[in-house]
């Protein structure tokens, strides 16, 4: 993040202690998924589930080495976790049909807001920017027919849904830049 004035050690501790925090985080939420993944019976069926396996084991191993890291180190890795999950999110909503529909959209924003916070100022904006793309791919997904359950499920327009998840990440990016 830059400032005009240099950052003092308490903050640098604090922004640390939260970088360390959100790894802590990212990993449970992985190791969530796996076990979503697996108990779910629909995983042996769709083979593109024993992939997402794989992703989300390496994102929780990663989210986990991250917490190591020193503060600048930490800053860079927060933003390959972040591209990695948003990723892992996105291959999961249109491998499993459910576009826009996906349960893990919800946390778009809050992710983009603590890259904002805590990462450094040009990563946050690339989170972002990578959230609001991979909306748009979902949204095209559901367009041309790759996430058939979404449009099935949803009594919601798609253009309604795309920007409310656009707005969301717009929000978190506001948000976390004005703290």
């Amino acid at each position: 993040m830059s400032s005009l004035l240099p950052q003092t050690a308490s903050q640098e501790a604090l922004r640390l202690a939260l970088l360390r925090t959100f790894f802590i985080g990212c990993a449970a939420a992985a190791l969530a998924a796996i076990a979503n993944l697996l108990i779910d019976p629909g995983t042996r069926a769709n083979p593109i589930n024993h992939g997402l396996i794989v992703g989300y084991a390496v994102l929780a191993l990663g989210s986990a080495a991250a917490i190591r890291l020193r503060l600048r180190q930490a800053q860079r890795a927060l933003l390959v976790v972040a591209l990695g999950g948003l990723a892992m999110v996105g291959s999961r909503a249109i491998g499993n049909g459910l576009g826009l529909q996906a349960p893990g959209l919800v946390f778009f924003s809050l992710l983009t807001c603590v890259s904002c916070i805590v990462g450094e100022q040009r990563h946050g904006w690339m989170v972002a920017a990578a959230a609001a793309a991979v909306v748009l791919v979902l949204a095209a997904s559901e367009l041309t027919g790759l996430a058939p359950l979404a449009r099935a499920a949803s009594p919601v327009p798609l253009p309604a849904r795309t920007i409310a998840q656009l707005v969301a990440v717009l929000i978190g990016a506001a948000t976390g830049r004005l703290v």
